[in-house]
């Protein structure tokens, strides 16, 4: 499961070869599960 930490991407700037470029910001929770199930 993730969230999303701002509704949509956030705008980081233009590199070198005018590429625009932005940011996806996510939460990721997950669970581990040992496979001896401990």
């Amino acid at each position: 499961m993730f969230k999303m930490k701002t509704d949509s991407p956030v705008y980081v700037g233009t590199d070198s070869e005018g590429i625009i470029e932005y940011v996806i910001e996510t939460i990721i929770y997950y669970e581990r599960n040992d496979i001896n199930g401990i």
